[in-house]
């Protein structure tokens, strides 16, 4: 059968029904990149370090979000830090039944050891928050009470130790005449304290005295009063003299062998005070 050519050539002319096969695989070929792409950036977002930059148009903004549409299921773990609690926020119902103890007269109070020092920021425990009684001995680390915190009288005689208080410790400026001292400053005096007459004994005392320099050295002695020949030493003492009162303090006054008494003195503070260290001996005769 014969075709007319005139038809075959509009056929095929452009512009015709028929498609080039070619067109059509570059066709396939481009959509199915743009799927690629697609999926290479939906990985890129799910991705740990979701370093992809995502419009502004994209994102889920708080308008786009239903009351209450976020639920336990949607929050990460650890997802609520203490910025994102309001003052406040945490009351006794939120906190887990092992975190409290049983509920106090003005409310719950947290569990014993709940509240470890590392979640307490610096200066949070202000004198407001300490509950009246609540520091104990336990609670005072050693040499926490120190001078400044003791009120003036706080320490009274029954919160001193017995013999805890020694020499060093003691003013001994602020000490008085020991009472029936004040006429017992010499040996002769103190043997006749209260009518006592050493003649009614059949004995004889005799007595020496010893002074140190007259001066203002901070430390004196020892200074030695000696028994003379034939008497034997029964006792002693010693004394500070000066016209007004010194920072000196004695720190020895003993019997030396039967002979003799010494002592010795320091003061105890800086002074330009002159002083001396009166030593007395008070002895009994053994042999004429």
């Amino acid at each position: 059968m014969h075709q007319d050519p005139s038809h075959y050539q509009e056929s095929h002319e452009p512009g015709g029904d028929s498609r080039d096969p070619m067109i059509l695989i570059f066709a396939a070929i481009a959509a199915a990149l743009a799927m690629v792409a697609i999926v290479v950036g939906v990985i890129a977002l799910t991705r740990d370090d979701k370093t992809a930059t995502v419009p502004s148009d994209f994102l889920v903004n708080a308008s786009n979000l239903e009351n209450e549409s976020i639920t336990e299921e949607k929050l990460a773990a650890a997802a609520v830090s203490s910025d994102k609690l309001a003052d406040g926020a945490v009351t006794l119902e939120k906190l887990a039944e092992d975190a409290r103890a049983e509920p106090a007269a003005e409310g719950g109070v947290l569990a014993e050891a709940s509240v470890e020092t590392d979640a307490l920021v610096d200066g949070a425990v202000r004198r407001a928050k300490i509950r009246d009684g609540a520091i104990n001995d336990a609670k005072l680390a050693d040499g926490a009470v120190t001078e400044p915190k003791l009120a003036d009288g706080a320490v009274t005689s029954t919160k001193v130790a017995d013999d805890s208080i020694t020499g060093d410790d003691i003013d001994e400026s602020t000490l008085g005449v020991v009472p029936l001292a004040e006429s017992a400053t010499v040996a002769e005096t103190a043997m006749a304290i209260e009518g006592f007459d050493p003649a009614s004994l059949g004995l004889s005392f005799v007595s020496g005295t010893a002074r140190s320099a007259n001066d203002a050295s901070p430390s004196k002695g020892p200074v030695e009063a000696a028994c003379p020949a034939g008497a034997q030493a029964i006792g002693g003492g010693a004394a500070i003299v000066s016209d007004t009162a010194v920072p000196v303090a004695l720190t020895a006054s003993t019997l030396r062998a039967e002979s003799s008494w010494i002592a010795r003195a320091q003061a105890y503070a800086e002074t330009d005070t002159a002083w001396e260290l009166e030593v007395t001996v008070v002895c009994v005769v053994t042999s004429s």
